[in-house]
């Protein structure tokens, strides 16, 4: 199962910190420190909303690499870390729920 290291590692270059990854998780800044201090695994709501907010941050860089918008070549490598990102996540979540049932 995923640890919150590993999502913090497939996060470099998008977080600064586990702050910033709590908060992409829809959670209060202390999320992802409490929940390593405490031996708990990300739960499946946590990287649904990851997945979902680094989807929409992609689409957004995507839509304007579309409509011909000139982006930065940060810009394009960041777009490459939010696929990256969030297809790991995606699978992740599919397995969850394919082999758990789980619920996000």
């Amino acid at each position: 199962m995923m640890e919150w290291d590993d999502i913090r590692q497939a996060m470099t270059g998008l977080v600064a910190n586990q702050r910033d990854l709590s908060r992409l998780c829809g959670c209060q800044g202390s999320l992802v420190s409490s929940a390593k201090a405490r031996g708990r695994k990300p739960t499946l709501n946590a990287l649904t909303h990851l997945h979902v907010t680094l989807s929409r941050d992609y689409d957004t860089v995507m839509g304007r690499i579309q409509t011909g918008t000139p982006i930065s070549p940060e810009d394009r490598q960041q777009a490459g870390m939010l696929w990256q990102a969030k297809e790991w996540l995606g699978e992740e979540i599919r397995r969850r729920v394919i082999n758990k049932g789980e619920q996000p």
